[in-house]
């Protein structure tokens, strides 16, 4: 923990660290001011301004020191920009999943002036309480929400474009500029099967979430002509 003080020089600010609980396989820290990458081990600190990442085969889970836990699953990436605490004990978090699964746990509440948010390409997913996994790749985002609150965030506009209950798995989908939701309610057998896979990376070390089962389609009359003439990249992976 390191803390930061302001003019008067009173105890204003406190970043918050984290340490490796639990690592499998190879797993990678970025840091921030020195870009130096190093492999990860049990124990190890991981700051703010830090990227995580995980290869194939390989998980990583961190608890940070407000015992907040991120479980990477493999070929994963995250970014902690920023987790700080202030001495009201408010804290504003900001988390970039650049891709692949995360089960983020969020233990303790947090304050209605602090924000906890997980950030994609094409959303942000603001946090109370909360245990979900969120789902990653470049054009499409998924997140099943297992207890409390998300909204889930608009980027460009900052507007609220849902707020997902428990049990619900959200398809986000940006098309053409715009960003398409689609939801559906989990029963209840279907989300423990996807809790103890979540959590036990030993068995699953291939372990990768989609929610709908198949990559969505674009409605062929929502298609102009001259992309239809397009060839499909053979070498694109999901």
């Amino acid at each position: 923990i390191s803390i930061k003080e302001n003019k008067k020089h009173e105890k204003f600010v406190v970043q918050l660290s984290g340490y490796v609980s639990k690592i499998h396989g190879t797993c990678y820290k970025v840091s921030l001011s020195s870009g130096e990458k190093t492999l990860l081990k049990k124990d190890d600190k991981v700051n703010e301004g830090d990227t995580i990442t995980t290869e194939l085969k390989s998980y990583v889970s961190i608890i940070m020191d407000d015992l907040s836990t991120f479980s990477l699953g493999p070929k994963s990436e995250m970014r902690i920009v920023s987790y700080r605490e202030d001495y009201k004990k408010t804290r504003n978090v900001l988390i970039d999943h650049i891709i692949g699964t995360i089960r983020t746990n969020v233990v303790k509440k947090n304050s209605p002036d602090g924000e906890i948010k997980i950030r994609t390409k094409t959303v942000s997913m603001g946090i109370r309480g909360t245990e979900f996994i969120t789902s990653v790749s470049s054009d499409f985002a998924n997140v099943i929400l297992f207890s409390g609150k998300i909204e889930i965030i608009d980027e460009a506009t900052n507007r609220i474009l849902k707020v997902v209950q428990p049990h619900e798995s959200v398809f986000i989908e940006s098309l053409f500029g715009s960003i398409e939701l689609s939801s559906k309610f989990i029963v209840e057998e279907e989300l423990d099967e996807i809790k103890n896979k979540s959590l036990n990376f030993d068995n699953n070390e291939n372990f990768n979430l989609n929610f709908n089962g198949t990559q969505p389609k674009i409605p062929e009359d929502s298609i102009d002509d001259s992309l239809k003439k397009l060839k499909p990249n053979q070498n694109f992976q999901k």
